[in-house]
């Protein structure tokens, strides 16, 4: 009876093992991809990324039933490294963009589907601004990072939106639209919005659409007025660190960045009492 142990703890082993994996081929949900097969996990042609990648967006949450929450193998010791580059966790092309650009943005979408056009104007360095992902979303370190993927199968998967530097900046996932946004006010105030995500009249901006022009400066602050429209001073007199002569942007860090930064040719500027000490200036003046 002895010399039975080793073969019954083997069988034993054997049946756990069993039904370790098909409790991973039968956790599969009406509608998953291959639960229309109970005898196999996976249907034919599961190696194409356009099924195996489609409903691991959709939820990820089943993949890591068998395959273990880091997809390093699981109950299956099949790992998703097997077929995928070193580096796919950490790249953010490998999912979705790597249209327009590469920093991962779309218009293309998980589901290589071409879900707009807005990003790119808002990610790629333009005339104006540089601006980044992380200006809008939390970035996530790998594709596993919590909340990064976690929609439920069936429905939409949503980057969740969290304005870095502007806390009182807001979007409505409804409607798609931004208020109370710095980005697109004046200098001075936020714009109240609501802002469509999809408007298309950012073609042609110039100075003068937000902050007012030369000959319309009252949108701006303090003497913008006296010293644009009366003394025909040119923006980078003052702002020499952020704009060129010509008014173009040279340093576009410092353009929409939530700071008013000065840089006089001729004197400093006071940011405590709000005055100036110009040579173009017989007393200090106060700017408001």
């Amino acid at each position: 009876m002895m010399k039975q142990y080793p073969f019954l703890i083997f069988a034993l082993l054997m049946f756990i093992s069993l039904i370790t994996v098909s409790g991973c081929d039968n956790s599969l949900p009406n509608g998953f991809p291959g639960s229309e097969d109970e005898s196999h996990a996976h249907p034919s042609g599961w190696d194409d990324p356009q099924q195996h990648g489609f409903a691991f967006f959709d939820d990820k949450s089943f993949c890591e039933k068998c395959h273990g929450q880091d997809l390093s193998g699981g109950a299956t010791n099949v790992s998703c490294d097997t077929c995928h580059p070193a580096s796919w966790k950490e790249d953010c092309t490998f999912c979705h963009g790597k249209k327009d650009n590469q920093t991962g943005a779309p218009p293309l979408g998980v589901h290589n589907d071409d879900i707009g056009f807005p990003h790119s104007v808002h990610v790629i360095e333009n005339t104006y601004h540089i601006a980044f992902c992380d200006s809008c979303h939390i970035l996530p370190a790998t594709v596993d990072d919590p909340k990064h993927i976690d929609g439920m199968y069936g429905g939409e998967v949503r980057c969740e939106i969290i304005f870095k530097d502007f806390d009182n900046t807001q979007y409505d996932t409804t409607h798609r639209t931004c208020s109370n946004i710095y980005c697109h006010g004046n200098g001075r105030e936020p714009l109240d919005g609501p802002l469509s995500w999809w408007t298309k009249d950012y073609k042609g901006l110039t100075c003068s659409s937000c902050h007012g022009g030369y000959t319309t400066s009252e949108k701006l602050s303090g003497k913008h007025e006296t010293h644009l429209t009366v003394l025909n001073l040119k923006c980078s007199t003052c702002h020499g660190n952020m704009i060129a002569s010509d008014d173009i942007i040279k340093n576009k860090a410092l353009h929409i960045n939530g700071q008013v930064n000065i840089q006089i040719k001729q004197g400093s500027y006071n940011r405590d009492n709000g005055t100036c000490s110009v040579t173009c200036h017989m007393i200090e003046p106060s700017w408001e």
